[in-house]
């Protein structure tokens, strides 16, 4: 059952940059032997990438700015902005303060970001939905962006192949409706003892940046390991491993704690690390076919941005329908992970604006 105040989303849009890198390029950048089964396993064709110049912010007002420019949502009515990233602009002050500038809110708006990887979805869907409901805001901008193949390695042939950059938009308001809509519940998790498994650990605090952190031996190419602190780094194996043996202990969990159960959604979504893993998972929730969705061969893994795409993506292809529900989950870096359910007003009260191209 719907609490009586819940929160809903009103519009949704994915921006992504129009540089685009396929994998013909990347079998000629790498000449290792194993990159074409690497590509083949992923299940991605092409990636969007962000240009020289451009930032996970700048796709951010692309997407928030589609929805002020065709939607009847004016951009005084955002009481809240939050800037969900691993790529902010600054140290400091939080992006989502120049966000609030940049695209054109009121003054009497709250800003901050929220630092979160591939479950940043979410994490952010949580914290604008508490503001919502405890009236402490009225109307939400919720923002997550990411442009992750700045933190790459350029000889790092593997996290080259699965990642790419967007951006997503979502407004969301609050509903006292008796409407059978809306936030049903969300449901979290972490594992801290595996933080190193995904992470980039120069920079900050424990490990102050360097004035020139790319050197010589910042790369072992005989181990394929990134030995600079300043790239992302993963170790593959151990985060599959988490993936598969907990994530769909988690949903199970989490499905008999709010008494329903996966045949009650029409649409599952998952974080879309790689096709291999999501069909993996998939099978072992025994997921039906026709509840499966997929938006990683065009786009690759968008980190923390990946689910809200494919919700968007969903949406606009029509694999959502009136009254129906939904439920999405998010896991990687943290390690942590979290699930949402959604339930879709009939008929479907949102503006559904799909992708757009960010030059």
């Amino acid at each position: 059952m719907i609490p009586t105040r819940t929160s809903v989303l009103k519009a949704i849009v994915h921006a992504l940059p129009e540089k685009k890198l396929i994998n013909e390029e990347i079998e000629k950048r790498f000449t290792q032997p194993e990159v074409k089964s690497f590509l083949k396993m992923s299940g991605i064709r092409k990636r969007h990438i962000v240009a020289e110049n451009q930032t996970a912010s700048d796709l951010a007002v692309a997407a928030a700015k589609k929805i002020f420019e065709t939607t009847n949502i004016a951009p005084a009515s955002i009481d809240l902005l939050t800037f969900c990233s691993l790529t902010p602009d600054f140290r400091m002050p939080a992006t989502a303060c120049s966000l609030q500038h940049r695209i054109g809110l009121s003054e009497n708006c709250c800003t901050f970001d929220i630092i979160q990887a591939c479950p940043a979805f979410i994490h952010n869907l949580a914290v604008v939905h508490g503001l919502l409901v405890s009236k402490t805001a009225k109307r939400a901008l919720a923002l997550n962006a990411d442009a992750i193949t700045r933190l790459i390695h350029p000889k790092d042939y593997s996290l080259t192949s699965l990642h790419g950059d967007a951006a997503v938009a979502v407004v969301m308001e609050a509903s006292e409706t008796n409407k059978n809509e809306g936030i049903e519940w969300f449901e979290f998790g972490t594992d801290g003892s595996q933080w190193e498994r995904l992470s980039i650990v120069g920079g900050m605090a424990r490990q102050p940046y360097q004035t020139n952190p790319v050197v010589q031996d910042d790369y072992d190419d005989e181990n394929h390991m990134v030995l600079s602190p300043y790239y992302l780094k993963m170790d593959g194996t151990a985060v599959f491993h988490f993936a598969v043996h907990k994530i769909p202990v988690f949903v199970r969990n989490s499905l008999e704690k709010h008494r329903t159960k996966i045949e009650d959604y029409d649409l599952v979504l998952l974080h879309q690390a790689n096709r291999l893993l999501v069909d993996m998972i998939y099978k072992i929730l025994k997921v039906p076919q026709e509840s499966r969705f997929y938006y990683l061969e065009d786009v690759g893994n968008l980190s923390g941005v990946s689910l809200p795409a494919v919700l968007s993506e969903a949406l606009a292809q029509g694999k959502i329908r009136p009254g129906s529900k939904t439920l999405l989950c998010g896991f990687g870096a943290g390690l942590s992970w979290g699930a949402v359910s959604i339930r879709w007003s009939d008929p479907l009260s949102l503006d559904i604006l799909g992708g757009i191209d960010v030059p």
